[in-house]
C-alpha cells in the first residue's frame, strides 16, 4: 500500500458500518426482512421482490465485488484447480486444530484491546461464552475451502451474516449507555474487526 492508501485506510477503520447499522435498524422494526436478508444472500438482489433501499445497499456489498479485491485472482485460482473442496487448512494442519487456533488467537488479540473487549463483555458473549465459541467455530469452517469467497458462496454469507451481528451488538450497546465513546471509540469500528480478524 501506498502512504494515501495508509492515510485512507487509517480514516476508515475507526469509523463503524453504518451500511449494517440501517439494515440491522430495519430488522428490527420488520423481521421480513430477516427473510429477504437470507434469500437475498443465496439467490441475488434480482431474486427479491422491492426490497427496501437498506437491504439493497447491504447486499450489493456481496454481490458486486470489485475487480481490486481479489476475483480474478480467485476466478484463475479455482479454475486451475481440480478438486471441489480447495481447503486453505489441507496442507498445514487438520481443520479442527486450525479452527481451535484461529479461534483462540483472534479472542486473545481482540479481547486485549479496550474496545473488542468492552463489547464481547457489554453484550453478554463472555457469560455465553460456548454459545460464542460455537458460532465462530462454524464461522472458522466456513472460511476453510476458497471457493466458498465467491458471490453467494458460504464463506460471503457468513460473513455478512457475522457484520450484521456486529450491528445487533452496537444497537444492544448503545441502549445499555455504559460506553463511552471517547475512550474506546465507536461502537465496534472496522479498526476492532481488524484486531479480531489479525487472529
Amino acid at each position: 500500500p501506498t502512504a494515501k492508501d495508509l492515510e485512507l485506510i487509517s480514516k476508515l477503520a475507526y469509523q463503524r458500518d453504518k451500511v449494517s447499522d440501517r439494515l440491522a435498524a430495519l430488522i428490527l422494526k420488520d423481521h421480513r426482512v430477516a427473510k429477504q436478508l437470507n434469500h437475498g444472500l443465496d439467490n441475488g438482489i434480482a431474486s427479491l421482490d422491492k426490497p427496501s433501499p437498506e437491504l439493497v445497499e447491504f447486499l450489493e456489498h456481496y454481490e458486486n465485488i470489485p475487480d481490486w479485491a481479489y476475483m480474478p485472482d480467485l476466478k484463475k485460482f479455482i479454475s486451475n484447480s481440480k478438486s471441489e473442496n480447495v481447503s486453505i487448512a489441507k496442507k498445514i494442519a487438520p481443520p479442527f486444530f486450525l479452527d481451535g487456533f484461529a479461534m483462540a488467537a483472534g479472542f486473545f488479540i481482540g479481547a486485549n484491546y479496550p474496545g473488542v473487549g468492552h463489547a464481547i463483555v457489554s453484550t453478554g458473549s463472555v457469560a455465553n461464552g460456548s454459545m460464542r465459541m460455537t458460532q465462530t467455530m462454524q464461522y472458522v469452517d466456513d472460511m476453510m475451502n476458497v471457493k466458498d469467497f465467491q458471490p453467494f458462496g458460504k464463506a460471503l454469507r457468513s460473513n455478512a451474516k457475522v457484520r450484521l451481528a456486529h450491528a445487533f451488538a452496537r444497537t444492544q450497546i448503545t441502549h445499555a449507555g455504559n460506553w463511552d465513546t471517547e475512550y474506546y471509540g465507536e461502537i465496534i469500528s472496522e479498526f476492532d474487526n481488524l484486531i479480531f480478524l489479525s487472529g
